[in-house]
């Protein structure tokens, strides 16, 4: 069976690249129609490389990586539990591992993590672009400090509930908090703290008394500033989606109540002069 291709929750933020000295990225669309794009790496240099891509203001597969495609054997993702280096199987096939990215405030992202050998190259797919959103800013930003050990990784519902609104499916996340072997990295000082959907990360494994992550309706919000891009280019029944997108996030994620949710979108609606 082949592998589901992976496709982010992305928007039309624009961010301008940063060249990377020793990976060179580029993106070609493998089908337009549907969105879907191919990544190509390369590493440059004589040293084995580990990096993240930050594009479109957002790391890739920092979404879903922690709730949707671990948990989804479809997708063929799993958490890298060494810092040992890819093995490109072509495009149609490659499923690079999850790993962990600390930042010094004490956020985390749980992303994709490439690791190049000397001289390699790896390509892959990605979907969910489009003609209006496709992928700018491309930037590498290099990795280092690889800790392998078990983490009590938490995610917020809000987004499976996203995902399964995007995608028109109904999958299900894994255990919230579960425990997983992975390697925690540390970023550059110039990698800039971008998340979609809020983890937590504890080293150890989970307990009995590991607390389940509180929601964050951080990502949720974002689907109004989708919304006043869409509306602002005069995309008035995108905007609309991306409300309704905003609502829907926010019920199934549980974050509030009824009355407080539509208070919200009255007041963040008002303020994008959508009413």
């Amino acid at each position: 069976m082949p592998r589901k291709t992976v496709g982010d929750l992305i928007r039309q933020k624009v961010v301008p690249p940063k060249a990377s000295a020793n990976i060179s990225v580029e993106w070609t669309w493998s089908n337009e129609s549907q969105g879907l794009v191919q990544w190509s790496f390369k590493n440059n240099s004589a040293e084995q490389v580990a990096f993240v891509l930050y594009r479109n203001g957002y790391y890739f597969c920092g979404a879903f990586g922690a709730s949707i495609y671990v948990a989804n054997p479809q997708f063929g993702i799993s958490y890298a539990p060494s810092a040992a280096p890819l093995t490109d199987l072509g495009a149609q096939s490659n499923a690079p591992p999850l790993g962990i990215v600390g930042f010094p405030n004490g956020t985390s992202v749980v992303c994709f993590v490439f690791v190049l050998a000397p001289g390699a190259a790896y390509s892959m797919l990605e979907g969910g672009f489009s003609s209006l959103t496709p992928p700018n800013g491309a930037t590498i930003y290099e990795l280092s400090n690889p800790v392998p050990e078990t983490y009590c990784i938490g995610y917020d519902p809000a987004s499976v509930s996203q995902w399964n609104l995007q995608s028109g499916e109904s999958l299900s996340g894994g255990p919230n908090p579960g425990s997983q072997t992975a390697v925690s990295w540390s970023p550059p000082s110039d990698a800039p703290v971008s998340v979609e959907f809020p983890v937590t990360v504890v080293a150890g494994a989970c307990s009995s008394t590991s607390p389940p992550p509180t929601p964050v309706p951080g990502g949720c919000l974002a689907f109004l500033d989708q919304a006043s891009i869409a509306y602002q280019a005069g995309d008035y029944a995108g905007a609309v989606e991306d409300v309704l997108s905003f609502v829907f996030c926010l019920i199934d994620g549980g974050v509030v109540n009824m009355g407080t949710m539509l208070k919200a979108v009255v007041d963040r609606a008002r303020s994008r002069h959508f009413l």
